[in-house]
């Protein structure tokens, strides 16, 4: 495995947060029926 980079890794550790932020802003509430965003939780989980 290569080493990455600090501007590799610091543009990774961004790309997951907007991630993150975003399948948790399509989770909702109980009350809403938002569908969750499937495309951007795998993404995530890779």
């Amino acid at each position: 495995m290569e080493k990455m980079s600090f501007k590799e890794n610091l543009l990774q550790k961004i790309e997951l947060e907007r991630l993150a932020s975003q399948v948790i802003a399509s989770c909702g509430t109980e009350e809403t029926t938002r569908p969750v965003d499937k495309e951007a939780m795998r993404s995530l989980l890779e």
